[in-house]
């Protein structure tokens, strides 16, 4: 299951705490929101839970959802840690969003098809053609790998 509705869910407990000056609301939205952030690895969020235990990688959806939840905590408690653990998090969306992370995989054994892949690849790099794709179709300021060296 995705994060969104867990983070939704921190957001209108922080919220309705907020609003219906109720304190004992925002307990629901701490807890929640020390769950997810439990679950990152290597600073990453991690896509669903199941458990406890994380999967996959977050989506630029599942950050956006909890950093507004962590604002919503932070404007709600004035605890800081919330605002620390937001900008944290809005840093990885800032570094991270435009990369395209691009594979290409072959059967083991096949030496001579990985020989060619790999500099056909290169070539396209560094003939400039991957960075006029990219121009083309309109996605703009990535940067492109540069070619290995031989």
């Amino acid at each position: 299951m995705s994060l969104i509705p867990s983070c939704a869910a921190i957001s209108a407990f922080a919220r309705a705490s907020r609003v219906l000056g109720e304190p004992a609301l925002v307990a629901p939205a701490r807890s929640a929101a020390t769950a997810l952030l439990a679950t990152r690895s290597r600073g990453r969020l991690a896509r669903y839970t199941i458990d406890g235990a994380a999967h996959g990688d977050g989506f630029l959806d599942d950050y956006a959802f909890l950093v507004a939840g962590l604002l919503d905590l932070y404007e709600t408690t004035g605890e800081v840690s919330w605002l620390r653990e937001a900008v944290a998090l809005q840093t990885v969306l800032d570094d991270r969003f435009m990369v395209i992370e691009q594979a290409m995989g072959l059967p083991k054994g096949r030496d001579a098809g990985l020989a060619y892949a790999k500099a056909f690849i290169e070539e396209m790099k560094a003939s400039g053609f991957v960075a006029q794709a990219l121009e083309k179709s309109g996605v703009r300021g990535v940067p492109v790998a540069p070619p290995e060296k031989p």
